[in-house]
């Protein structure tokens, strides 16, 4: 819950910076917007406002931030739930079987609803997809195959405590150790009598 009201107020304050100070042109002229805060808004909060998002601190990180978002290949639409936590539910949902690591990217890479329903999101998301099945299909009938977690891996990359579509590497976890297929069903939950 307390993540959800974190998220609430972040757009909040994405918005209302977007609204009152970037579409007023703050940023091209910081000192003739400083005179005319929003709404109800004091004229000392409003600076502090004004100055806080024309610190060279704050400029300096929202360069990064938007530099980071640029390498992004694509985006997902799992919001802010994890893939670990998409498996947990989908365990608890009575499947007794976590899901498929590659479908589980497909599911999360297309639209939903909507006239696009079943449609990618974007053509890079799609070309994974493609190569993970690929290599699935050219391991059939070979004695030794690529679990799951190793086709994504292998497809996706991984990264120091973070295996994409698998989710974090807990410390001192082997990442090579677990595979998909071999995940012990969660413990069974103790009840009081």
């Amino acid at each position: 819950m307390k993540a959800t009201f974190k998220g609430i107020y972040r757009n909040y304050k994405n918005k209302f910076k977007d609204e009152y100070f970037v579409r007023r042109d703050g940023y091209k002229h910081p000192q003739e917007i400083r005179n005319f805060p929003p709404g109800n808004m004091s004229l000392s909060d409003w600076h502090e406002f004004c100055d806080h998002v024309t610190s060279e601190k704050h400029l300096k990180r929202s360069r990064a931030n938007k530099a980071n978002r640029g390498k992004q290949v694509y985006t997902s639409n799992h919001g802010s739930k994890s893939y670990a936590q998409s498996r947990h539910e989908e365990w608890n949902d009575g499947k007794g079987a976590y899901p498929d690591l590659v479908e589980q990217f497909k599911t999360k890479h297309i639209y939903k609803k909507g006239d696009k329903k079943g449609q990618w999101k974007n053509k890079a998301a799609e070309s994974q997809y493609n190569r993970m099945l690929e290599i699935r299909k050219g391991q059939q009938g070979q004695e030794e195959q690529l679990t799951d977690k190793e086709i994504v891996a292998q497809v996706l990359g991984t990264k120091r405590g973070f295996n994409p579509g698998w989710g974090r590497v807990l410390a001192g976890s082997s990442s090579s150790s677990s595979s998909v297929r071999s995940n012990p069903a969660p413990a069974p939950q103790m009840t009081q009598s």
